[in-house]
């Protein structure tokens, strides 16, 4: 069934549209519908994001239509909670939030949120990463951080984030071998 335009600009009504479901989902319904819990979650989110508001105050009226449609269709989602499909509610809204970020991320634009980029017209100052230290600068890195690491609220914050800079590519190249114990700190 497909949502109408309406329903696009106003929300979900009650009784919502329930999707058609795989085989496999349509079974585990009609007993244990946590038994494909997340293809259940996945086929409902596909088919109601489109029409699914974004604006909190109707998006959550339209879950709340939702999970109570389905409810009725499906008893086996019934959970503790405020009411029977709450659960059902929370996970649904959650699959739709990852399915738009998926999206968003597949077709590389930018939605209606700001970019997390600088301003434009901001000035953003670029640093390279430093070369490798040689083995006696690292351990003279390491216990200068570990001594301000050890200061308390006297730190030196920006000294250790220049220590931190100039240690990194050695402390990736480092990571997981046995010279990482010697990254202890107090």
């Amino acid at each position: 069934m497909e949502l109408s335009e309406e329903a696009y600009s106003t929300g979900i009504k009650f009784p919502a549209p329930l999707p058609s479901f795989s085989k496999v989902v349509s079974r585990a319904l009609q007993q244990d519908a946590y038994q494909e819990w997340d293809q259940l979650l996945r086929e409902c989110a596909v088919f109601y994001l489109p029409d699914l508001p974004e604006e909190e105050g109707r998006a959550r009226q339209s879950y709340h239509n939702i999970g109570r449609t389905m409810y009725e269709a499906f008893p086996s989602i019934k959970s503790t909670g405020q009411n029977a499909w709450s659960h059902f509610n929370r996970c649904l809204s959650s699959k739709v939030r990852w399915e738009r970020r998926v999206r968003k991320k597949k077709s590389g634009g930018q939605s209606r949120q700001r970019a997390t980029g600088p301003l434009k017209g901001a000035k953003v100052k670029k640093t390279a990463l430093p070369s490798v230290l040689d083995e006696e600068s690292f351990t003279d890195h390491l216990v200068q951080l570990k001594a301000e690491t050890c200061k308390g609220n006297k730190k030196d914050v920006n000294h250790m984030e220049r220590l931190l800079k100039e240690t990194y590519t050695k402390r990736q190249m480092i990571k997981d071998t046995k010279l990482s114990n010697s990254l202890n700190y107090c």
